[in-house]
């Protein structure tokens, strides 16, 4: 990740970014200083959510802010026909099908008992948060390929968990896969974002 990150950042900005490897949880033991923001995207979930709060609002600047970013299921209307752009949405139940028969087990339910993120940080030295929401898109076009790799790029279908058979695996859920678009391509639709502000008041 740290790799694709160099070599994705724009020359101008070479010298202006600073890539580190590192954990949440050692955010002031890696003397990195003092920040305005500090967003987690996707991945507060990975880590010992309060303890990491409670850091951030120590790393931060007063008057700075955290930002947890994630997405949230889809929850609108799908169109009646289920097909947008004249191709079918992405097979969910099918794929967790070949997931099974691979792993065992598909994409894992989300978490009944998760404490919501806005309760959660309130219970850090933040107190209140501000939600903003973004709705996603419902134009979204993905190939087979696209597909998979988007699978793959998860921690429940993480590539070396298939191992030495990951080209077996990949050629069975794109049989699957071609089995159920007339097009090639599949509509996804990726579900809304959620963006929770918390700042970091001002001494007095």
């Amino acid at each position: 990740m740290l790799e694709e990150a160099r070599a994705l950042t724009p020359r101008p900005d070479d010298g202006k970014i600073e890539w580190i490897h590192g954990r949440a949880e050692d955010i002031l033991t890696l003397n990195l200083g003092r920040f305005q923001a500090i967003a987690l995207a996707q991945s507060f979930h990975w880590t010992d959510k309060l303890l990491v709060g409670n850091i951030a609002y120590d790393s931060l600047d007063d008057g700075g802010s955290i930002l947890l970013i994630h997405h949230e299921a889809p929850v609108r209307a799908t169109s009646k026909s289920s097909h947008r752009a004249g191709h079918p949405l992405i097979p969910y139940e099918a794929i967790d099908d070949v997931l099974v028969r691979w792993l065992g087990r598909g994409k894992p339910p989300p978490d009944p008992n998760r404490e919501p993120y806005q309760d959660l940080l309130a219970r850090t030295r933040f107190g209140s948060s501000e939600r903003l929401f973004l709705p996603g898109r419902i134009d979204l076009v993905r190939s087979v390929d696209d597909v998979i790799d988007n699978y793959l790029s998860t921690s429940f279908a993480a590539p070396e968990l298939f191992g030495d058979r990951l080209g077996d695996f990949r050629a069975d859920l794109a049989m699957t896969l071609r089995a159920r678009t007339d097009t090639g391509f599949f509509w996804e639709l990726p579900g809304d974002t959620e963006v929770l502000i918390a700042t970091k008041g001002w001494p007095g």
